[in-house]
Formats: structure tokens, C-alpha cells, sequence
């Protein structure tokens, strides 16, 4: 029965029986190895006795033991032990598992009791199911009979009792879920409580998500790798003083530290820096052939602690309490502010950015660092000829070439012809990434001519070959045909290329007073003064004009000025170039003498003019008779030559050119 001292009354006793007593102690605010003394009176409190009221005393002493202590099995002075692999601190990496083991014991000297280990994982681990183990014997994951559970990534144990140094061993797998950026430090604590012992935090586990950065083309993202990127990271903004780093303390694949550091094959790289006490700035510097340069500043500073709400269930009663879970010595926060005015890749990914970009929980100065070309695409275009005439049609070839590492979607050639060029319905054909030709054609957008070429591949050139017909209104002089590239990156940035030119000077030809001079040197064997198939050409004769300008006849004795201003034209027959023995009819006229021919038409220009120059044999001439008749005259078109068509010269067959000097 309860007892209240001073109080209570005990049953009557007969003699030489006894009676037990239990006093229960609170010991909580007693220090170990201390001792508590218990002190009992008991007294008779019968009136009447022959030796009057009885009473006795008895001391009890008790050494206080040292309750509870959850320790680490191998050092008392340590808290229990979580470990990741074995050890404190690990890589781990996306594709693979890895295992924690919670280890601790009772190093105490009473037993524990109601023993309650709990660990919520972090967000970026999850739990991999039927993987927990207790003292290497498997548990179920439910809530059930067992000690054990894992539901909602959080790992309870519960133990009835846990003895005087007894050791326990709690096991599980794990693996990385989501985008966690590589080089952080994800940490991972347990916490153990019982009914008769304090809540106890273990030591913490930390995995080192592959500590690995990569240069990369940063409009290819991830598919395109930068090997030989050459890293420098500096403590002043001059570029001039390289950070000193550990030696030999660097993760792969810089394992001996080193700064600056060449990019592996895999465009990889890493920087171990010393333990960051107090925030620092430093300032990286990139460079790669063929791409701009890259200049970044990066602040770093220690990883502030944060915590975590835990509530431990017990029967029928919730206690919730704050554990602060600080993250291990030498992680550290990274800012990185872009000095280039160029794009940053996101934290744990190769999408681009304009903003800061800031990664917490690093163990390793390792990024994803985006480099790009000077230029995207680029547009050559040229024309088949450098004159042309109204009527004439044009061919026209453009290629666009991507000099950069990723593909350029929905290119689109954008090409403004001059005024009065007009597009050859049908003409248009694009060869892209090594197919074959195909029929394009445009649309007209505001009087430009807007080719859809699609996708060109990295490095790959798309050709573009169409014709413009020049038309009536076409004006004289150099005519400039335009054309702009268009397209979009993987990354969604737009780019565009500088403008291509292509120049053609335009005649009006036809439709103009330019004018021709078409003609024969020959000798007239028949006599008839036309040229047939019994008369004899004369080649390399030299003609000239009063500009100076000539040409020497042909092997037909056939000459031409093809292109000649308006107004009367003189043209002259160089008598030196002669064939010996032979000289000019002169038609028994006195102008005929002369080796000067004038030629105009009433129009003064616009006109195709036609002179021949009739040679004679003087040897021939000499031994003929003086009956015989004499010479008839050159077929000359009068003194003054006839404007003929086209047709009529090309049918006579004497349009034919002559060799110009």
C-alpha cells in the first residue's frame, strides 16, 4: 500500500513478524558515482506496552550509477556514429547506391529502455526499399511487428531495451532522386532517444554528389563536351595572383589540385579549395580555341547550419522537439556573378541563365560552365554574272554555314532582290545536311523572298541556289541583291547572321543606244564584192576605234565591238597587219582610198552596224589585162552603215566575234 511518511499507519504486527518497505528515489539531478543515503525510523504507536512505545532506525546507502549514455562503440567521448560507405564523408553519384550504417552503444550502466532511432533522409536521398537491417538481420519496411520501418523516406528502429554495453547496428541502402548539382555535400544525421535517456544526436554522413564540372558549348548543352578548356581561378580581379590549393587533396579528375587545370576528355574538372572560414572572392578565367573567352567572379563563404523538425512517437504520447543539423566542416556556398556579360548555366543543370547563379553545400569549386562562339550563322551569296541585261536571268547561290557545336532550328533565308528582280517561278533548290537537292520555294514577306531551309546540323553548310529575272523597269548601274540568316538554338536563343551582298551591274541592253559593230576583212577572189564560199578570209588583221580600243580578226576574218556608246563610230583598218602583196578596194571613189570607215545611224545609237573591208590580190591585179573589168566597189553599207536587225546579221552568218586585244 502507498505509504505518506509521518502518516500512514502499518498494519498490526504479531510478534516477530515483519513488514517490507519500497521507497522510489528521483536520481535525475544526482551526478554519477555520487551517494544517496536513505534513512527509515519506524515506531510503535501502541500507548500501553510494557516497555512503552517501540522505535528503531536503519541507514540505507547507495552508490548512484551512470544511467543511460548513447556513445559511439569504439570512443565514449563520441556521439553514435553514422557513416556513409564506411565512412564520414563519400562520392556518390547518380547511378549508383550507397549504404549508411548508424552504430552505437550503451555506455551506461542500466540499461535503456523504449530505445527510438529515427532518420528522416534529405530531400535529394531516397530510401531503396527492403535494404534495412538490425544487427545484420533484415527488416520489413511496414509498421509491423519488427523493430523496424520505412515509410515516407523516414528509417525508425525501436528497441524494448538496449543493455549495458550492448552494441547496435543499424544498415540501409540509398540512392541520389532528382537534380542535385554536382560537388554539393548532402548531409545525413540520426537521432536516438529513450524513456530513461536524453535525445542524442549521431555524427554526420555526408555524400559528395559527384564532384565533377564540365565546360561545355552552351548552345549544345550537355551533348557537346570542351576538352582542352584551360580553368584558372585567381585572387584578384587583375587576373594576375592563381589561388594556392591543397596539393593532392583534389577529386578526379584534378586529383593533385592543381590550378590552372586543362579539361579533361570529357570537358571535366575540379578545384578543392582550403576550409572557408569567412567569405572570399575569387575570379575564374576560361579559355578554348574557337570560343570567347569567359571571366566569372565566385564568392564563396561557409555553408550556414540549418534544422530540421523531428517528432518521436511513443505509445500514445507525441513529443516534438527542434534538433539543429549543421552541415560538416569545409562545405561551403558559391555565388557566381558572370564579369563577361555572357549566360550561366543553373545549378546542377546545362539550361542558360542571365541571373546570378548561387549553389549551396559544396564541397569542391566545381560548375558547369557554359562557353560560346564569337559568331552562329554565317551567309555567303553570289551571283553567276557581274553584268546582265534587262531580260536576262540570274542565278543566284547562298550558303549558310553553322560554325557553331549545336544544330540551328527553323533557319529561314530572308533575301531582298533589287527593284524589278523577280523570282523564276520553279528555280529554287536547298541542299542541307549532305541530302540531296530539293525544289524550295519562297514566301513574299514585304517584297522579300523568305526560304524555310529547317535544321542545319553543327559544322554542316545548306545550299541555296534560285534565279531572278531582271525586269523592264530594272535600273542601269550596279544592282545589290541582299540576303539574312535566321534561326534558333536548342537553348532557345535566336541568332542571325550579318548581312550577304551580292552586286550585279545592269544594262538596259537592247533598250538602250549602246551600240555593235559586226565585220569581215577578206579577200575578194570573185570579185562579186560579197564574201562567199570561193573568197579567202583574212586573219589577225587589227581594227581600232578612235578610243584606242581594238581587236585582230579571227581565222573567218570575223571582228566585233560588242559594246559601244551612242553616236557615229570611226573605225580603222591597221594596214600593217596586212597579208603582203595585198591592199584595199577603194570602189573608184576617193573615200575608198582611206583605211577610215564612218559609221552611224539616224537614231544616233541603239543599233547593230555592220563594216567589211574588201582586200584585193596586187600580184593577181598586176597580170591582169588592161581590158579586163575593173573592180567592183566593197559591199559597204553606203559610206555610212545601215542599222540591221539581229536576224539578217545572225543569217548572213557574220555575227560571229573576233579576238580583242
Amino acid at each position: 500500500m502507498p505509504v505518506v511518511l509521518n502518516q500512514t499507519v502499518s498494519p498490526t504486527l504479531a510478534p516477530r513478524q515483519c513488514i517490507g518497505t519500497l521507497a522510489v528515489v528521483n536520481t535525475s539531478n544526482l551526478a554519477g558515482q555520487s551517494t544517496l543515503t536513505i534513512s527509515l525510523t519506524a515506531r510503535s504507536n501502541t500507548p500501553n506496552s510494557t516497555n512503552g512505545r517501540a522505535e528503531d532506525s536503519g541507514t540505507i546507502i547507495n552508490t548512484v550509477g551512470q544511467g543511460v549514455i548513447l556513445t559511439d562503440p569504439n570512443n565514449p567521448n563520441l556521439p553514435p556514429s553514422e557513416l556513409i560507405n564506411g565512412v564520414p564523408l563519400t562520392v556518390v553519384t547518380q547511378s549508383s547506391e550507397f549504404s549508411y550504417t548508424i552504430t552505437f552503444t550503451n555506455s551506461g550502466d542500466s540499461a535503456a529502455r523504449n530505445v527510438i532511432v529515427r532518420d528522416q533522409l534529405p530531400s535529394e536521398i531516397a530510401y531503396s526499399p527492403n535494404s534495412l537491417q538490425l544487427n545484420n538481420r533484415s527488416l520489413s519496411d511496414a509498421v509491423d511487428a519488427d523493430e523496424g520501418s520505412a515509410e515516407a523516406n523516414l528509417i525508425q528502429v525501436r528497441l524494448a531495451q538496449v543493455e549495458s554495453k550492448e552494441v547496435v547496428r543499424i544498415t540501409f541502402r540509398a540512392r541520389l532522386v532528382g537534380v542535385v548539382p554536382a560537388g554539393s555535400g548532402v548531409v545525413n544525421t540520426a537521432q536516438i532517444r529513450a524513456d530513461n535517456a536524453q535525445l542524442v544526436s549521431t555524427s554526420t554522413a555526408t555524400a559528395i554528389v559527384n564532384p565533377i564540372g564540365s565546360v561545355f558549348a552552351g548552345r549544345a548543352g550537355s551533348s557537346v563536351s570542351l576538352a582542352g578548356a584551360r580553368l584558372e581561378i585567381f585572387t584578384d580581379q587583375n587576373l594576375t595572383n592563381l589561388l594556392s590549393l591543397p596539393r593532392d587533396q583534389g577529386f578526379p579528375p584534378n586529383e593533385k589540385n592543381e590550378n590552372p587545370f586543362v579539361s579533361d576528355g570529357q570537358g571535366h574538372f575540379s578545384f578543392v579549395p582550403s576550409t572557408i572560414t569567412t567569405p572570399q572572392t575569387y575570379y575564374m578565367r576560361v579559355t578554348a580555341p574557337g570560343y570567347m573567352l569567359r571571366e566569372v567572379q565566385l564568392t564563396v563563404s561557409p555553408q550556414p547550419g540549418n534544422s530540421s523538425s523531428v517528432s518521436f512517437q511513443r505509445t500514445e504520447t507525441i513529443i516534438d522537439q527542434t534538433f539543429p543539423r549543421t552541415t560538416v566542416l569545409g562545405l561551403f556556398s558559391l555565388t557566381m556573378h558572370a564579369l563577361d556579360n555572357q549566360p550561366l548555366a543553373v545549378p546542377g543543370g546545362f539550361e542558360l541563365t542571365r541571373e546570378d547563379v548561387q549553389i549551396n553545400d559544396l564541397a569542391a569549386l566545381v560548375m558547369n560552365v557554359p562557353l560560346f562562339e564569337p559568331s552562329g550563322l554565317q551567309v555567303l551569296k553570289s551571283a553567276d554574272r557581274a553584268q546582265a541585261e534587262i531580260g536576262d536571268t540570274i542565278t543566284y547561290r547562298i550558303e549558310v554555314h553553322n560554325p557553331t557545336s549545336a544544330s540551328i532550328n527553323d533557319v529561314v533565308v530572308s533575301d531582298r532582290p533589287a527593284p524589278s528582280f523577280h523570282f523564276a517561278e520553279g528555280s529554287g533548290r536547298v541542299r542541307a545536311n549532305k541530302a540531296l537537292p530539293e525544289p524550295i520555294a519562297p514566301q513574299t514577306v514585304n517584297s522579300n523572298l523568305q526560304f524555310r531551309i529547317g535544321e542545319v546540323a553543327p559544322g554542316a553548310t545548306a545550299h541555296l541556289l534560285y534565279r531572278l529575272r531582271v525586269g523592264a523597269n530594272a535600273t542601269e548601274g550596279d544592282q545589290v541583291n541582299v540576303a539574312i540568316a535566321t534561326g534558333t538554338f536548342p537553348t532557345g536563343e535566336q541568332n542571325a547572321s550579318a548581312i550577304a551582298r551580292a552586286i550585279v551591274k545592269i544594262s538596259t541592253g537592247v533598250f538602250s543606244t549602246r551600240q555593235v559593230i559586226v565585220g569581215r576583212v577578206f579577200v575578194d577572189l570573185d570579185g562579186n564584192g560579197s564574201f562567199d564560199a570561193k573568197d579567202r578570209p583574212a586573219p589577225d588583221v587589227r581594227l581600232y576605234l578612235s578610243n584606242g580600243q581594238s581587236v585582230v580578226t579571227d581565222s573567218a576574218g570575223l571582228y566585233n565591238f560588242p559594246s559601244l556608246g551612242d553616236g557615229p563610230q570611226v573605225v580603222s583598218l591597221d594596214p600593217v597587219t596586212l597579208p603582203p602583196g595585198h591592199a584595199l578596194v577603194d570602189g573608184g571613189r576617193e573615200s575608198g582610198k582611206g583605211w577610215t570607215r564612218l559609221l552611224r545611224t539616224p537614231v544616233g545609237g541603239g543599233s547593230l552596224l555592220r563594216q567589211n573591208f574588201i582586200l584585193v590580190d596586187m600580184n593577181k591585179a598586176a597580170n591582169s589585162s588592161a581590158s579586163a573589168q575593173p573592180q567592183p566597189s566593197p559591199a559597204l553599207v553606203g559610206p555610212v552603215a545601215s542599222s540591221l536587225q539581229p536576224n539578217s546579221v545572225a543569217a548572213s552568218g557574220e555575227m560571229v566575234a573576233g579576238r580583242r586585244t
